[in-house]
């Protein structure tokens, strides 16, 4: 038997709303949900029963201590967000366009590795 991931949600959009039906369908246990929008963090927490919601993703992974985190914020933030996980150790699931330019991929790169941690990008 498996156990079953940790799974935390950065950003409170449009796309939070298709990522967290599929985690919990998958066994993915929620353990919360960062957003600089505390209206967008506190309506997603809402529609989806979930406790727990943080400013930061590195807020997030300090108190819950997640396994795996999607990045699911615009485009231009992608990096800055996946590197802050990739370097404390945590995967990442990172939603599409990975990065807005080679440099930020890259930097991404650097951080999996140096981090021990799975970068991935979602693509349908």
């Amino acid at each position: 038997m498996t156990e079953s991931l940790r799974v935390g949600v950065v950003g409170g959009g449009v796309i939070a709303a298709t990522h967290i039906p599929y985690i919990r369908k998958a066994g993915g246990i929620l353990v919360g949900v960062a957003d600089l929008s505390s209206v967008r963090a506190n309506d997603i927490a809402d529609r989806f029963a979930l406790r727990n919601i943080y400013r930061s993703v590195v807020d997030m992974i300090d108190a819950e201590r997640p396994d795996v985190v999607h990045v699911l914020t615009p485009p231009h933030t992608h990096a800055e967000v996946a590197v802050a996980a990739l370097e404390r150790g945590v995967h990442v699931l990172v939603e599409k366009p990975m990065a807005n330019t080679s440099a930020e991929v890259e930097r991404m790169l650097d951080a999996a590795h140096r981090g021990g941690a799975l970068l991935t990008v979602d693509h349908n």
